[in-house]
C-alpha cells in the first residue's frame, strides 16, 4: 500500500499518497487490470521509530498503523481503513491481510519484554 501509492508516478493525490485513502484512488486501475483480490502486507500498528518498512513487528493486531492514514485525527485511522476495505468490496475486490503472529514486538523465545 505505502509503496504502491507513495511515488508521484502513482497518480495518487500527494495528500493521500502512501495511505489507505490513496489505495482507494487506485481501485479503478486495479479493476482495469482484472485484479480480484489484494493482499496487504501487515497494516497493524507498529513502532514508527523502528523503520520497519514491512510491518512485521506489530504492537497491536487490532489497530491499523496510524502512519498509513491520511488523517492524524484521533480515532480516524480505523475509519479510513474500514472505508478502504468497504470500497474494495464494493468494487468486487477481496482484501487479504498478511498476518504473522509469531513476529510481534512483545517478546522473543525468552518471553515478554
Amino acid at each position: 500500500m505505502k509503496g504502491f501509492t507513495r511515488n508521484p508516478n502513482s497518480g495518487v493525490d500527494p495528500l493521500r499518497a502512501g495511505t489507505y485513502a490513496g489505495l482507494v484512488e487506485k481501485i479503478p486501475y486495479l479493476k482495469d487490470l482484472g485484479i480480484t483480490v489484494v493482499e496487504l502486507m501487515p497494516i497493524f500498528q507498529r513502532d514508527p521509530q523502528e523503520g520497519d518498512y514491512w510491518g512485521y513487528v506489530p504492537l497491536n493486531f487490532f489497530a491499523p498503523h496510524a502512519q498509513y492514514a491520511s488523517t492524524r485525527d484521533d480515532d480516524e485511522q480505523h475509519l479510513e481503513f474500514r472505508n478502504m476495505v468497504k470500497a474494495f468490496y464494493q468494487a468486487g475486490i477481496g482484501v487479504v491481510l498478511d498476518v504473522v503472529y509469531n513476529h510481534t514486538c512483545e517478546g522473543d523465545h525468552r518471553g515478554p519484554i
